[in-house]
């Protein structure tokens, strides 16, 4: 049976563009808490496809989203300096990809599943 992948492409609604250079991680909940399984940088395009090379099976996740550092270097201060995406992939789930976008600005966001 072939794994899910997870994927995400962040949109800075304030440039009206893709969020390059952005820290993403994808950590996995595991008995006493949650494990970093992946980790990247967004493209010039504000695209992140690395993240589950091998891709992932059923379970709980979250996508943590540096937003104070991608903000910082523009000289804009920040209400949400991390942003947490927590979803589940059920056990039906297996062979499809999950993309996971994020719309932001220093004070507000937006997310849901892509296709």
């Amino acid at each position: 049976m072939t794994n899910a992948t997870i994927d995400t492409h962040v949109l800075d609604h304030l440039s009206g563009g893709g969020a390059a250079g952005m820290r993403v991680v994808l950590e996995r909940r595991e008995t006493g808490g949650w494990a970093e399984i992946g980790a990247g940088t967004t493209d010039e395009g504000g695209r992140e496809r690395t993240l589950t090379p091998g891709g992932v099976g059923a379970g709980e996740y979250r996508l943590v989203f540096a937003v104070g550092d991608y903000y910082a270097p523009r000289n804009h201060d920040t209400f949400f300096p991390r942003v947490v995406i927590e979803f589940a992939i059920a056990e039906g789930g297996a062979g499809r990809n999950y993309h996971v976008p994020l719309l932001v600005t220093p004070n507000w966001y937006s997310t849901y599943l892509g296709v």
